[in-house]
């Protein structure tokens, strides 16, 4: 008679990051870590089963004790018995977030050095989608997570046009010297490549949809217009293709 022997998962300790000081930039990293412990909590407990108040080690917990009982009276003028774990979130949360004028990052300097649009990958929408990643992950990194959605998404708009005012010459200059775009490719709005082939004798070039809405992600502004009479034109091999709206674009 064959026999079934019962596994049990073990789970080891899930050991909280330590606040080691009160540094902004080390509240900065300190809570982006906390973040993903937290996350991992939640994952964890969810497969096992165990409840978040057996396995999350509150924030107040992963400091020292003379560490906390020094900002506790000094910095907050609370008894450090009477300390609540949410007291300390709320206070990090807001030395987070008042920034000092010489900490302030410089956005413009932070996005030219460390933001750069792969020209190279192929997929034009793992391209774009990966650039605006980026940009959410910068945004962490120097300490600017607390914006609202609303906010980044302004943020994105602005950068993309002061880099469209200021840069349209010198990124097209750089894609050209850099040899990025292979040979008879267009960028469009600095940021979308296809083949293209100029003076080619038409009124009007046949754009893709996937290339349009990789501009899209890109240039929040950029539009499509239905035409009032559908456009036909003939690919390579005698194709008809009809074209029901058309863009204005950037070369």
């Amino acid at each position: 008679m064959a026999t079934t022997q019962a596994t049990t998962k073990l789970w080891t300790a899930m050991e909280p990051p330590e606040i080691i000081c009160f540094l902004h930039e080390a509240l900065v990293k300190w809570r982006r870590e906390r973040e993903l412990y937290e996350a991992a909590v939640h994952s964890r407990c969810q497969e096992s089963g165990e409840t978040l108040a057996t396995v999350m080690i509150p924030a107040i917990k992963a400091i020292n004790r003379r560490r906390l009982k020094t900002f506790s009276e000094l910095e907050l003028k609370v008894p450090v018995d009477d300390m609540a774990n949410e007291k300390l979130v709320t206070a990090i949360n807001q030395i987070v977030g008042s920034m000092m004028n010489d900490q302030i990052p410089n956005v413009d300097v932070i996005m030219s050095q460390h933001l750069k649009m792969d020209l190279k990958q192929k997929d034009v929408k793992a391209r774009v989608l990966n650039y605006f990643d980026r940009f959410d992950e910068l945004i962490e990194e120097y300490g600017l997570s607390i914006a609202l959605d609303e906010q980044k998404k302004t943020a994105r708009r602005i950068f993309m046009e002061k880099r469209k005012e200021g840069e349209t010459a010198k990124m097209k200059r750089l894609i050209s010297e850099s040899g990025q775009i292979e040979p008879k490719h267009v960028a469009f709005n600095q940021a979308v490549t296809m083949p293209y082939h100029t003076d080619n004798g038409t009124k009007y070039n046949v754009v893709p949809r996937r290339i349009v809405e990789a501009i899209q992600l890109v240039c929040c502004n950029v539009k499509t217009q239905r035409l009032s009479t559908p456009i036909e034109g003939k690919a390579v091999g005698g194709a008809i293709i009809i074209c029901n709206e058309s863009i204005r674009l950037d070369l």
